[in-house]
């Protein structure tokens, strides 16, 4: 990889024009793919729909040019954006995860806000996937209340979202079914 993503003083959702230029330049899109997604892309109301610039070019099923064999899928995606902004990827296995622990660090409403999962917490850390390294505010903030060092982790963005909803329902089922069994002793 010749070039890395920027991050530096930005703090915002990552847009389908940050990621178009490394594509190309790391070859998994040629300039014509390159060229049509954007003008598709603006000639469409997908920037409107907070639909993720990575699950909008895996759904155009491109060939990956690092591949001849391959897809663009989002895995592919994911990973591809992992490496660029130098951070672990990481594959959200519900079954790995301790629900308890890691929705009692933050609220749904936050997690959902800044598109953040916690998928560890220990007693000197949280790791949270995200798929929006761009937005960072949240880290400081987080790292002050919880009085832990927080590390951020790529997922894929439809996991993030899809076990946000899991995860933190599930939590919730199981406190409601806690403070129902201790009404009734």
């Amino acid at each position: 990889m010749t070039g890395k993503l920027q991050q530096a003083g930005l703090n915002r959702r990552l847009k389908l024009e940050d990621l178009i230029p490394f594509l190309k330049q790391d070859g998994l899109l040629t300039s014509k793919d390159a060229d049509e997604i954007l003008a598709m892309y603006h000639g469409t109301q997908a920037g409107k729909l907070d639909i993720h610039p990575l699950v909008w070019v895996a759904d155009r099923h491109l060939q990956d040019g690092t591949n001849p064999n391959g897809e663009l899928t989002l895995d592919r995606l994911t990973r591809w954006l992992a490496d660029q902004m130098e951070l672990p990827f990481y594959h959200i296995d519900p079954l790995k995860i301790d629900v308890d622990s890691v929705t009692r660090v933050i609220s749904p409403t936050y997690a959902a806000r800044y598109r953040i999962l916690p998928v560890a917490v220990t007693s000197e850390q949280v790791t949270f996937a995200t798929a929006e390294p761009f937005e960072r505010e949240w880290e400081q903030e987080l790292a002050h209340v919880l009085q832990r060092e927080i590390t951020r982790v790529i997922a894929n963005p439809l996991d993030v979202s899809r076990y946000q909803e899991e995860l933190f329902g599930l939590s919730q089922s199981i406190r409601k079914a806690g403070l129902s069994d201790a009404y009734q002793t």
